[in-house]
């Protein structure tokens, strides 16, 4: 069979993006408990009801710039933790692993970040 150079091509960069291999499976945490779950959501609701910031249930939030540099190393992580919990309770099959997105007021991206579902991280935000 005759192989065209472009056709050659895209073979070749087939072969070498792994294209033809299976998508790698999701990774699926346990169970989270409905008292994590709500603890989650009312730290979130907290925070929303300040006007600040206005996380959407996916697992991102947007901030006000202002409250977000007043908040320390450990501030930012609660609130990513509580994000990614907050997402993995509405998810059919809650996974070990959510993708937080945190943008400023003004559509920058302030964090993105891949966040370890945990029930067991503070949540004081």
């Amino acid at each position: 069979m005759y192989v065209t150079g472009a056709r050659r091509l895209f073979l070749v960069l087939g072969a070498l993006c792994g294209c033809d291999q299976a998508p790698e499976e999701a990774s699926v945490g346990l169970p989270i408990p409905e008292k994590a779950c709500a603890e989650a959501a009312q730290s979130l609701k907290t925070l929303a009801q300040s006007g600040a910031v206005e996380p959407d249930g996916l697992g991102n939030a947007t901030i006000e710039t202002a409250l977000w540099l007043q908040m320390d190393a450990d501030s930012k992580d609660s609130f990513a933790s509580a994000l990614a919990l907050a997402a993995a309770c509405k998810a059919d099959v809650p996974p070990l692993e959510q993708q937080v997105v945190i943008t400023s007021e003004w559509g920058d991206v302030l964090m993105r970040r891949v966040v370890q579902v945990s029930t067991e991280a503070s949540l004081d935000l």
